[in-house]
Formats: C-alpha cells, sequence, structure tokens
C-alpha cells in the first residue's frame, strides 16, 4: 500500500473528514448502488490506497448522484491533482465553487487551501505563492471558520527559502549547463 505523505492525509480528514454513513446502501433493480456517502468514502478509501484514478471514478460516481453537492467536486479536483490534471482540477474547484456559493466559509476555505496545495504541488511558486496568499488573508478574516492560516504561513516561508536558493543558486547551475 503506498504511503501518503502527512500533509496529504491533512486534505483529506482534517479538511474535509471521512462520512460516516459510508456502508449505507441502497438496492434498485437486483443492482446494489451506493449512496452519496458511500461513494465518497470508497473515494477516500481509494485515495488514501493510493489508487487515485478509482478515486476519481468513485467522486464522479457521487457528483452524478447528487450534481448539486459541492463536497463532490471538491474531491474530483482533489483526485485530479494528485493525478497530475491540475488544469482540469483547477476548473472542477472553480464549480465546486460555483455550486456552493459564498456562503459556506468552511468550505470556501477548504476549495483556497487545495488550490494553494495543488498550485505547489504543480511546482509554480509564483502561482502557489499568491495561492497561499489568498488562503492566508481568507484564514485572517473568517477565524471562525475551519482554517488553518498557519499551515499558509509556513508553506510561504517554504516557497520564499525555495525561491531564495534558486536565486543563489542560478550561477552554479549555468555553470553546471555549460560542461
Amino acid at each position: 500500500m503506498a504511503r501518503l505523505p502527512i500533509f496529504v492525509m491533512a486534505v483529506l480528514f482534517f479538511v474535509a473528514p471521512i462520512e460516516p454513513a459510508a456502508q449505507e446502501r441502497v438496492s434498485t433493480n437486483q443492482a446494489e448502488v451506493l449512496s452519496y456517502p458511500g461513494l465518497l468514502s470508497q473515494g477516500h478509501r481509494a485515495a488514501l490506497s493510493g489508487d487515485d484514478t478509482r478515486a476519481l471514478e468513485r467522486y464522479e460516481a457521487a457528483k452524478d448522484m447528487k450534481p448539486g453537492e459541492a463536497e463532490a467536486y471538491y474531491f474530483i479536483g482533489y483526485a485530479q491533482g494528485r493525478l497530475g490534471r491540475f488544469e482540469e482540477a483547477f476548473a472542477t474547484l472553480a464549480t465546486a465553487r460555483s455550486v456552493s456559493g459564498k456562503k459556506n466559509a468552511d468550505f470556501n476555505g477548504k476549495l483556497l487551501f487545495l488550490r494553494a496545495f495543488l498550485e505547489e504541488k504543480r511546482g509554480d511558486l509564483q502561482a502557489a505563492e499568491k495561492a497561499w496568499t489568498k488562503y492566508l488573508g481568507f484564514a485572517q478574516t473568517h477565524a471562525g471558520a475551519r482554517v488553518f492560516p498557519e499551515t499558509a504561513k509556513s508553506r510561504l516561508e517554504a516557497i520564499k527559502n525555495k525561491q531564495r536558493i534558486d536565486e543563489q543558486y542560478v550561477e552554479v547551475r549555468k555553470r553546471i549547463e555549460a560542461q
């Protein structure tokens, strides 16, 4: 079984916990169909085991069952990002935002957190810095929401350190490339 970094597990557990009704089932025409929470839970288990393709399939099935629920879009975006399909993930997160509306601060915080996480995973440090800064601003203005401002501060510091190191070693890289 693939082991996931603690940071990734935080995205699944602390930011978006597994639904308790994971085993709820409905029988239709002799075909067993999982409920919406059951499909999400199957997706979570697949993601935790490292099977991101299966996770994406389960999350998409949940979305198809309840297209008006923004939570499924969030997890689809997460799985797409884990599969390296970043542009699709960002579009899916935008859909999640439009489906959820602006009233749910907890969920909007989750979306901003995931966007920043995926920008950093993609390796676009400028976009990641912008996304973490936006998340930090949101966290500071929505103290009652489930947000993690210290994570944003930590990630911003790590990005700045990486950028500083990259700037310091430009000359070294040029010499190595010239050889």
